[in-house]
């Protein structure tokens, strides 16, 4: 293990004076390549569901339909998530360009578009954090290790059809635009991905005012066009939900008994830490130089940042689906990785960063819905499979 620290920490100082000239745009595409295959190694999808005949089950079929424009909420059972559809378009829009009526194609076409959006996640990620710290291999090493967390595995293990690579993508480009109006644009679209955008929402706009405001500070915080912007598209958000509720009514079932309420943290009492704590797996840490540093230039600031992880973070509980609700969080994680850019020196942080990104790896790719189960890499899903199938 020293060995390895040695390395990077040589790597790290022979890079010192590098500028942003260095790392070319096709470097650039190519470790993205690299990560985006690297996260495909640790959680590729189920592949026996790609194998064998795909089956129509209801996720499908529910996604099918807002595709082809006959999808009715009240077919499902209100306990499940294809009941809470009916505000989640983006997907089903995306999915008429795979030209077809047949389920099974439009969901295989949904996954590579998810794909996609996966490796352009990626590679907004490199670009934006390098440019911000000038720093190529702390780049690299952070989002590797991001994408070997929950985060990644949605891009690439996914054929459930949960489609949060889709929301995810948005957010990144909210993130890292140039353009106030055009990440507020984003986020905007993102809402109609899925509404847990409204969470990670004011993640971005702190994200953003930490790079863009010369000063750091309450009112400049609150009164910055990255809030002001955001308040506005979610309040158009909200209000075109509140209009489509009430004059078309088009609605989701809420409630303890559709298995969104007060009652999910009870019935996951046991389990819930663990699966909040595993979201993010060595990546919580980072939330650590993110307070003290806000603390340091603002104590209220801090307080409400803080009131915010806490609120958020039990929020998260009150449906089944505990770890995609985490994962919403990403942009506050981001930003702490950018802080401790700035308060370590180079060697010290791509130690840190190469230690959280190997401990990513060592840590199991949990997913949780109810029950733990752990994604299995590559190797072992195809030596399982052909146990399995006899071959």
């Amino acid at each position: 293990m020293k060995t390895f620290f040695n390395y990077i920490s040589e790597k790290a100082l022979s890079s010192e004076v590098q500028d942003l000239t260095v790392v070319t745009t096709a470097k650039k595409l190519k470790v993205s390549l690299i990560i985006m295959l690297i996260a495909f190694f640790f959680s590729p999808p189920p592949i026996e569901k790609l194998t064998y005949k795909f089956w129509l089950n209801d996720r499908y079929k529910a996604f099918s339909e807002q595709i082809n424009g006959t999808y009715k909420s009240g077919d499902y059972d209100i306990e499940s998530h294809e009941s809470k559809l009916s505000f989640r378009v983006v997907p089903s829009l995306i999915g008429k360009l795979s030209f077809s009526n047949d389920p099974q194609t439009q969901m295989i076409f949904l996954y590579i578009v998810q794909v996609i959006f996966g490796f352009l996640s990626i590679l907004v990620l490199l670009d934006g954090i390098y440019k911000s710290t000038n720093d190529w291999i702390y780049s690299k090493l952070v989002v590797g290790g991001l994408m070997l967390t929950h985060v990644g595995s949605s891009f690439f293990y996914d054929v459930s059809f949960f489609l949060d690579g889709f929301p995810f993508f948005l957010m990144i480009l909210a993130m890292f635009t140039p353009m106030t109006i055009l990440s507020a644009l984003f986020l905007f679209v993102g809402f109609w991905c899925d509404e847990r955008v409204l969470l990670g929402g004011i993640g971005i706009v702190l994200f953003r005012n930490y790079r863009e405001l010369e000063k750091i500070e309450l009112w400049s915080f609150i009164f910055s066009k990255n809030a002001l912007l955001f308040l506005l598209s979610a309040g158009i958000y909200v209000g075109i939900r509140l209009w489509l509720t009430h004059y078309q009514a088009i609605d989701i079932p809420l409630g303890s008994s559709s298995g969104v309420g007060i009652s999910a943290i009870w019935v996951q009492r046991n389990t819930l830490p663990i699966a909040q704590l595993f979201t993010f797996e060595f990546y919580w840490l980072y939330i650590f130089p993110l307070l003290v540093f806000f603390f340091q230039k603002s104590k209220i600031l801090a307080s409400l940042i803080f009131m915010y992880l806490v609120v958020a973070i039990g929020l998260t509980g009150i449906v089944m689906d505990v770890m995609r609700s985490v994962n919403y969080l990403f942009p506050i994680i981001l930003l702490g990785i950018l802080i401790y850019s700035g308060q370590e020196a180079r060697k010290r942080r791509n130690e840190i960063a190469f230690f959280g990104a190997l401990m990513n790896v060592l840590i199991p790719n949990y997913r949780y819905f109810v029950h733990f189960f752990i994604v299995i890499p590559l190797p072992i899903k195809l030596i399982q499979m052909y146990f399995e199938t006899g071959m």
